[in-house]
């Protein structure tokens, strides 16, 4: 089953992995240069092994980047990563995690896909339609 854009997979099989970018769930990055993305804030590691192991020795942070997203970054991300999954992007959860609807905030953008046939919905999802998973950078584009 297409479960995402670029991804198929066996019932219960979908990648874990994948889901928690696109759900923008935590994640901890472990090595040289990885991200992580903790409480809505995104961390990366030191790209050299030299200053990674500095950063250890000395009982620092391994990070040596930390971005605070704002609200309408975190929005933003919520719409275009969850238009990559088939499923499409959940108002509850928009809700959920926002406090806001997703309806209204995106009203004109969510009406110009569905007129021209790049989205579909339903009383609580937003989807990319066959036609929208072709021109999906179009409209991800759009929400960012």
């Amino acid at each position: 089953t297409q479960y995402e854009i670029s991804n198929f997979a066996l019932n219960g099989f979908e990648s874990k992995h994948n889901l928690k970018y696109w759900e923008m769930k935590d994640y901890i990055g472990l090595g040289l240069g990885a991200s992580s993305f903790i409480n809505n804030t995104r961390y990366q590691n030191p790209e050299t092994f030299e200053e990674y192991l500095n950063f250890a020795n000395n009982f620092y942070p391994l990070w040596e980047n930390e971005q605070k997203e704002s609200l309408n970054d975190l929005m933003s991300e919520f719409m275009f990563l969850g238009l990559r999954k088939t499923k499409g992007v959940s108002n509850k959860d928009f809700e959920k995690f926002f406090g806001k609807n997703m309806f209204e905030v995106y009203k004109p953008l969510i009406e110009k896909f569905i007129n021209s046939e790049l989205l579909t919905k339903t009383e609580d999802t937003i989807a990319l339609t066959e036609k929208g998973m072709d021109l999906s950078n179009t409209v991800m584009c759009e929400f960012v």
